[in-house]
């Protein structure tokens, strides 16, 4: 097991050596495990933050409003992180969102969008901001902008979404994407459960996950392939303030420390 100590500076997340869990911290009396993932399907890079992540069907996703707010599961395993620990991450800047999906019977497929964000627990969690898509999956999040999260025990205006397909997810009559669904396995794949109908209607996918990362990664990978190529970086302006009005959050605020779990290829 690797382990290593993360030195923040000017209130960056830093640049992870390995994909595993970190405890990170958001403001000084708050701290929780993440899953950082290399996410090497979608050739973006590493650094994204995992919020919900299935593969197996050993975790219920058929969960309360509490259940979702906190998060369950094991952040090494299937998981939802939790709205609130969501809410935190995404409130510090600008973050870009990346779905990967695996079908049963195809190849890895993503949803790439450049901006996310969502409101808080009193407006519960709605989706004020999806940026711009690319990916090979199809967009099927931007008919969710605007919808509030939803449960089995705290529904939506119109239907009852989440009791008739059971798990928590953004609804409005009902969905395009609900990768919160129930679990099916390949003799049942042709039906709802982790769905992305601009993929596949009624079909269920094998494996999702959702994962988060700063928008500002972009120019620190951009340097750091141009330093791998020799060439010397541009000066860059010292002020990264989004235009929605969301700053980065200062040092004092921001760290992340003691890196737990490494991936399989670095426990050699």
């Amino acid at each position: 097991m690797n382990t290593s100590k993360v030195h923040l500076t000017d209130g960056d997340e830093p640049l992870v050596k390995y994909t595993g869990v970190y405890t990170v911290a958001y403001n000084a009396s708050s701290a929780f495990s993440v899953y950082r993932d290399d996410a090497h399907y979608s050739e973006y890079g590493a650094n994204w933050t995992v919020f919900q992540r299935r593969f197996d069907g050993s975790v219920d996703f058929n969960r309360n409003w509490s259940a979702y707010d906190n998060g369950f599961g094991d952040v090494e395993g299937e998981h939802w992180l939790g709205l609130a620990k969501l809410y935190h991450i995404l409130s510090t800047e600008r973050h870009e969102l990346l779905i990967e999906l695996e079908p049963f019977d195809g190849d890895i497929v993503y949803a790439k969008y450049d901006d996310f964000g969502i409101k808080n627990a009193d407006e519960r969690y709605e989706i004020k901001i999806i940026g711009k898509y690319s990916g090979t999956a199809g967009d099927s999040l931007q008919y969710h902008l605007r919808r509030k999260f939803a449960t089995v025990d705290k529904e939506g205006a119109h239907r009852k979404c989440a009791k008739e397909f059971s798990g928590g997810g953004w609804f409005a009559y009902c969905f395009h994407m609900h990768l919160n669904g129930f679990y099916r396995q390949r003799d049942s794949m042709k039906q709802c459960g982790i769905s992305w109908l601009s993929f596949k209607d009624s079909y269920s996918f094998k494996a999702s996950k959702m994962m988060v990362r700063p928008y500002s990664y972009r120019t620190k990978l951009r340097l750091l392939l141009r330093f791998s190529k020799g060439i010397a970086p541009k000066r860059l302006s010292t002020q990264n303030k989004a235009s929605d009005g969301r700053s980065k959050t200062s040092s004092k605020q921001l760290f992340a420390s003691n890196h737990r779990a490494a991936s399989a290829k670095n426990k050699k």
